[in-house]
């Protein structure tokens, strides 16, 4: 039982009513060019069951949160949303739902399907509809299909390589001990005329770098000075 006073925080009466078991959904929270919004992206959700109702409206679903019937008052006048929102944000910022989350991501809108759903800051628990069965099936189907082709196309370039390899490593063979033998000509040039040129080499040591050049590989330098 809840106290008048956690009761009196719920200033309107619920618009919606919900059962012990029932399946809902659970929205995310919009993104807008500005920020945040406070409604319900209905293209990123996930399914829960209501696990208890209270005297005072809300509802507790199966992972232990609670939540509220929304609401917006303005310029003295209520509106009532045909959803519910969390009653509070943890302190992780984070509500994580025991099962799948179906959403459009990206510029692209590309479907994905999350095996742990979580969602950030405010998110929404709305009435589950056959709307919302189609979509996930529809978010499901594409995925798999957006899966199997990312599968399909790694395949065909796993193969390419694979064909490929004799003849890159039969070059690589050749062509590594000389680019070796190249880099440590340059090194050696480097060290014979510019180091020892260098107003910071002090007795084949650097100055600037704190390096004894008769053991130093490196075939540039940014401090080198006359």
């Amino acid at each position: 039982m809840k106290s008048e006073r956690e009761i009196k925080k719920l200033k309107v009466e619920p618009k919606l009513t919900f059962e012990v078991g029932e399946k809902v959904v659970i929205c995310s929270r919009t993104f807008g060019v500005y920020g945040d919004c406070d409604y319900p992206d209905r293209d990123r959700f996930a399914f829960t069951t209501i696990k208890e109702v209270r005297e005072d409206g809300t509802v507790i679903v199966e992972e232990g949160y609670r939540y509220r019937q929304s609401y917006k008052t303005e310029y003295g006048y209520t509106d009532v949303h045909d959803y519910f929102r969390i009653f509070r944000v943890g302190s992780s910022g984070y509500t994580n739902i025991n099962g799948p989350e179906y959403c459009y991501t990206g510029w692209s809108k590309a479907p994905e399907v999350r095996e742990n759903a979580c969602f950030i800051g405010v998110n929404f628990l709305l009435k589950n509809t056959p709307e919302f069965e189609k979509k996930a099936l529809q978010i499901q189907q594409e995925y798999d299909e957006r899966k199997a082709e990312q599968k399909r196309l790694q395949e065909i370039k796993d193969a390419q390589l694979a064909k490929e390899k004799p003849i890159r490593d039969a070059y690589d063979s050749i062509v590594k001990p000389l680019e070796e033998e190249f880099n440590k000509k340059l090194a050696e040039a480097w060290k014979t005329i510019m180091c020892k040129n260098c107003k910071h080499n002090c007795g084949s040591h650097c100055t600037q770098w704190d390096t004894d050049l008769n053991t130093s590989s490196v075939s540039t330098c940014s401090a080198w000075e006359m």
